[in-house]
């Protein structure tokens, strides 16, 4: 294994690069119908998830990826269906600020995630289904937990998540507006 994971960040730099490149095209274009958008994330997240139950397990650990050509299906269908579920949710202001976050979530959210991951390995035995809700419970409570560091991570201590306030007398002004407040 690579310093740093950087094999395994250059997996995942596909997608990266994929919603740099598409960022300015999707603002670009005109806004879909809602029952359009609606259509896709669900067909969308239906697609990845029987693409996902047929690939085998991902581990991003140990660098397994099942099937490439299913991985990246899978990631592609889900990054779609995303797409189009923040674009039918666009006029909910909280996930706005969310996304404004998204570096600071990116940044903090491994640490709930390992101490929900702890409380959550007490349930051995659960179905799948409840699995699955136990898992999305700790995404939503890792994000929103990361998501309220935002702020006064911006305040006092930007550095910390990548953000440098411009040079100057305003410099807080800059450095807001660089980060989505």
């Amino acid at each position: 294994s690579w310093p740093w994971s950087i094999d395994r960040a250059l997996v995942l730099l596909v997608f990266y690069v994929a919603g740099a490149m598409l960022s300015d095209r999707l603002r670009a274009l005109r806004r879909p119908p809602s029952w359009l958008l609606g259509a896709v994330v669900l067909a969308g997240y239906g697609t990845m998830l029987g693409l996902a139950m047929t690939n085998d397990p991902v581990d991003y650990v140990n660098e397994w990826y099942g099937h490439p050509a299913l991985f990246y299906a899978a990631a592609a269908c889900g990054i779609v269906a995303t797409l189009a579920l923040a674009w039918l949710l666009e006029p909910v202001r909280a996930l706005s600020s969310i996304g404004a976050a998204s570096l600071t979530i990116l940044v903090l959210h491994k640490f709930p995630v390992v101490g929900l991951q702890v409380l959550a390995s007490r349930w051995t035995e659960l179905a799948v289904w409840q699995g699955v809700l136990v898992v999305l419970g700790i995404s939503v409570v890792a994000t929103l937990l990361s998501w309220a560091c935002h702020r006064p991570l911006v305040r006092w201590m930007p550095w910390s998540i990548g953000v440098w306030a411009r040079s100057g007398p305003r410099r807080g002004a800059g450095l807001r507006r660089s980060v989505g407040q």
